[in-house]
């Protein structure tokens, strides 16, 4: 049998993933994704930061641990910021060539209408 706590953990998890997979997710909002993504990078460089002063105060110096923890929370941080404005600089690229393709292919029926409509005549 396992332990009560694993017990307490499992049904504690259960209820909370089935309760935020009801109400949540239908309630989310278009930009919640990207808000998820730079409130944490902000968190996380904000608690890096707090991190080494906090450490360097106490001790007078950053350990490996204290120092470790900042690296991760940093790249995490940048991480984060830099996919995201990876993926929306991308989209908009697609957009912008999809958007001048569709514009020359206008004019191309454009010319082509006039073009007919003028050996009719």
């Amino acid at each position: 049998m396992p332990p009560i706590s694993d017990v307490a953990v499992y049904f504690y998890a259960r209820m909370f993933l089935s309760t935020f997979a009801e109400t949540n997710i239908k309630d989310m909002k278009e930009n919640t994704k990207d808000w998820i993504h730079y409130t944490s990078a902000v968190a996380l460089i904000i608690s890096s930061i707090v991190m080494a002063f906090v450490s360097f105060f106490m001790t007078e110096d950053i350990g490996p641990g204290p120092l470790t923890y900042i690296g991760e929370a940093l790249s995490a941080a940048l991480g984060l910021f830099g996919i995201g404005i990876y993926a929306v600089n991308k989209i908009n690229s697609i957009s912008r060539r999809m958007e001048n393709r569709f514009d020359e292919l206008q004019a191309r029926v454009r010319k082509e209408e006039h073009d007919d409509a003028y050996e009719n005549q």
